[in-house]
């Protein structure tokens, strides 16, 4: 049987293999050509695209229409300087904040945006917000609409004058929205779509960090005709929004006057590198795409796949794991990809080193796929352009001619070895059936099913018993040992967070680390001690426990970490397994809380119990101390105040350094206590009332 099957197979295989391994290499140089030319137009429409957004904005600085609205309107604009504003119009700005832009904001931002940190604080801005924005009676997304305020303000005049045209400039050349800001002050004089970044200025504010900020402030330090270009970042005032931008310095006569900007158009972009969405007709099949990247290896156009099945590209993100959850959920807050889509290839990476070609590996999805790579030639930003498709469409051809050899060669195979297996099958039944048993138990584990049935009293029947008493004491070791494991792990985990207890797992010794920036409370029940001192042993643990219990629940809900208790003594941390950037309200919210569980416990009981707090922000060092019985601390300067301060002053009170303090100033209501004395220093302390 055995010479009958080398003959005829390898002979058909050495052909078949020729064949396979030829065709297989003629295709993939065919689809790199194919992506690489397709790449090398998609680069030229974008370079050729920012290029002629920058000769319209090297044009439109030296408009002498540009240059006078310019000034006409910066002039219009610090006259408001001087206006009073009515009560009622502030009350109607805020009501839009809180109505129309917060909300909206929230869904596509991390934390929670805050009404304080928005609201116009300039008379001309809040004058001119109420005005075009707050009473306009356009819907959001059509505020451009309205011309004049019909305030009677000259700058209501002024802006009926030019408004259409730069409307009009908007839509012919495709921005999605343009702006002139003044040299002197920053002040965004004026913009199209009257947005809430609308009047505010640059310099200070909730927008002075953002790219159009640096933006204009690069064109303020640039030559004149200089047209610059900062990349994508998401900007608040599109309710975060990834959004790019340029500016070109005006210039009236020798003196700089102002700055012109505009917003680039993340659909323009979007247009060009899908051909509007008819991947298909550019010969990308199914799976082809071609996307930029920034230097930041983020995403600085749609992804494919999200435009056309949202569902199906969630889940493959997820299923790859080389996303994180909270990114996933920001891309669909946002809608989009650009700026949310983390894309470290190996083709980008390559890219980013200035180089250009094609390869096989694995896109952002963890999909084997051809692509074709470079880095654009854009003054102002590095993007990289890659197009890619999928390396099961792109060998479909060949996979069909490797099944028909399969089909063929094994057509010949049955036919050579049907009488062999004939004749020799009763014979070494037996042995297959124990060398496919061990095998299986060997690449699967220990299960009943592997037992196999007596056919026979011969030697085959004593080795198939043999194996069968094997594989029943192998299943109750086996059950044994997962049951200890179990029950070990759920205890580690239950005491320690779960990346110490991975690294005692991993027998990592003297396990501690620093963090720097975490935030410590320390409590105490004031009462407890006198109020069990009659009771018994158990009484008195029911009692704490059901305390504890309770701060216990109100730390996983805030995401508190719970260090130990001494006696009646409660310390906790946050910020520490979990960085958190809202570590210190946590910290405060979670006192109030178990003040809140304390005074349910002196209803429910009857006691007067009462809390003290202590809070501090600040560097410790978190570990395991001991070995054969060890606990997770924490220690340091920062621990050290906390306990002190929480000791000092008035029950039920909320006391905190200055740095806390400093933290949660804007949200919470604090009033200064005698300040703690130290050996170097004299520590500042704030406390929150927490009520009888």
């Amino acid at each position: 049987m055995l010479m009958l099957l080398l003959v005829s197979i390898g002979s058909i295989s050495v052909i078949a293999f020729q064949g396979y391994r030829s065709g297989k290499t003629a295709l993939r140089q065919s689809i790199f050509q194919q992506l690489t030319s397709l790449r090398a137009i998609r680069a030229r429409q974008i370079e050729s695209y920012i290029e002629l957004n920058r000769a319209q904005m090297e044009t439109l600085s030296e408009n002498l229409m540009v240059i006078d609205a310019m000034e006409d309107l910066t002039g219009a604009f610090n006259q408001l300087g001087e206006k009073e504003i009515p009560k009622a119009w502030d009350l109607a700005t805020d009501e839009y904040y809180r109505s129309s832009f917060l909300p909206r904001l929230d869904e596509s931002v991390e934390g929670t945006p805050k009404l304080d940190g928005y609201r116009p604080f300039r008379k001309a801005t809040r004058y001119l917000q109420y005005q075009y924005i707050a009473a306009n009676p356009r819907p959001v997304g059509a505020k451009q609409e309205l011309r004049n305020a019909k305030d009677g303000s000259d700058y209501s005049k002024i802006h009926q004058q030019y408004h259409p045209v730069f409307r009009n400039l908007v839509k012919q050349f495709g921005f999605y929205d343009l702006f002139l800001i003044d040299a002197d002050k920053n002040n965004i004089v004026y913009s199209v779509h009257k947005e809430t970044d609308f009047a505010t200025s640059l310099d200070e504010g909730p927008y002075s960090e953002s790219n159009l900020a640096k933006a204009v402030e690069l064109a303020i330090k640039s030559e004149r005709g200089s047209v610059i270009l900062v990349d994508f970042e998401s900007y608040r005032a599109s309710y975060g929004a990834p959004a790019a931008f340029m500016a070109s310095p005006i210039y009236d006569g020798a003196e700089l006057s102002g700055v012109i900007a505009i917003q680039l158009p993340i659909d323009q972009i979007n247009r060009l590198m899908t051909s509007n969405k008819d991947w298909e007709r550019d010969g990308l099949g199914k799976t082809g795409e071609t996307y930029l990247v920034g230097e930041d290896s983020l995403m600085r156009s749609t992804s494919r796949f999200l435009e056309e099945d949202p569902e199906g590209y969630f889940a493959e993100l997820s299923a790859s794991g080389s996303i994180a959850e909270e990114q996933v959920n920001q891309i669909k807050a946002l809608n989009t990809s650009i700026l949310t889509q983390e894309i470290d290839t190996e083709a980008v990476q390559e890219a980013r080193k200035g180089e250009n070609g094609t390869k096989m590996s694995r896109d952002y999805r963890n999909v084997r796929v051809l692509t074709s790579f470079a880095p654009l030639q854009i003054n102002g930003v590095k993007w990289f352009i890659v197009a890619d498709i999928d390396e099961a469409e792109a060998f479909k051809p060949i996979l069909r001619f490797e099944r028909q050899v399969l089909v063929s060669t094994s057509a010949i195979m049955l036919f050579v070895t049907l009488a062999s297996l004939f004749v020799s099958r009763r014979f070494v039944s037996p042995i297959n059936r124990l060398s496919e048993a061990f095998e299986a138990l060997g690449q699967k584990g220990v299960s009943k099913d592997l037992k196999l049935s007596l056919q026979s009293k011969d030697e085959f029947g004593q080795l198939t018993q043999a194996f069968n008493q094997t594989v029943d004491q192998l299943q109750h070791q086996e059950t044994l040992i997962q049951q200890q494991h179990h029950d070990n792990e759920a205890l580690l985990h239950r005491i320690l967070p779960q990346s110490i207890a991975q690294r005692i797992k991993d027998n990592e010794e003297n396990i501690a680390d620093t963090c720097s920036n975490v935030t410590v409370l320390v409590a105490n029940i004031k009462g407890f001690t006198a109020l069990t001192r009659d009771l018994e042993p158990q009484q008195a643990l029911a009692m704490l426990n059901e305390i504890f219990g309770a701060f216990d629940e109100a730390a996983e809900q805030y995401g508190i970490e719970k260090i130990k208790t001494m006696g009646s003594g409660y310390m906790a941390v946050c910020g520490l397994s979990v960085p958190r950037l809202d570590h210190t309200k946590r910290m405060v919210d979670f006192a109030i809380a178990i003040q809140r569980r304390v005074r349910a416990f002196n209803r429910e009981h009857g006691t007067d119990l009462k809390l003290n707090a202590g809070i501090n922000t600040g560097e410790v060092v978190a570990g395991i101390v001991g070995r054969s019985r060890f606990v997770y601390d924490i220690w340091g300067d920062c621990v050290s105040v906390a306990f002190q301060i929480h000791l000092r002053g008035e029950p039920n009170q909320i006391r905190m350094t200055q740095v806390a303090y400093e933290r949660l100033a804007n949200i919470y209501d604090f009033y200064p206590i005698e300040p703690l004395e130290s050996q170097s220093q004299k520590i500042p302390l704030w406390s929150l009332s927490l009520g009888e």
